[in-house]
């Protein structure tokens, strides 16, 4: 008989944690664990028919440039307003 995972999925929502983004710290993950981690987050439920994924990765000083292009579309949702995505990710090409 076929032994089921579904042991190892319960244990595994019972010892996650969320973490905030501010709270990640150095080492990220390597680039192995990384391309298994979207390989598996591409293969997720897809309840929006949002596929084919598209992933980003920003390393080294990309990501603190990334940082800053968004930042500002982020404040202004926060404080009700919009900014048009497309204009934040046209700046980071």
């Amino acid at each position: 008989m076929k032994e089921t995972a579904v042991p190892d999925a319960l244990d595994l929502l019972r010892t996650r944690r969320s973490i905030k983004p501010r709270e990640m710290t150095a080492p990220g993950p390597s680039p192995a664990e990384l391309e298994t981690i979207l390989t598996i987050g591409a293969r997720v439920p897809d309840h929006g028919k949002l596929a084919p994924w598209r992933f980003i990765v920003f390393e080294g000083n990309a990501r603190a440039r990334a940082s800053e292009m968004i930042r500002p579309s982020s404040a202004a949702r926060a404080a009700g307003r919009s900014l048009a995505p497309r204009s934040v990710w046209k700046a980071i090409d």
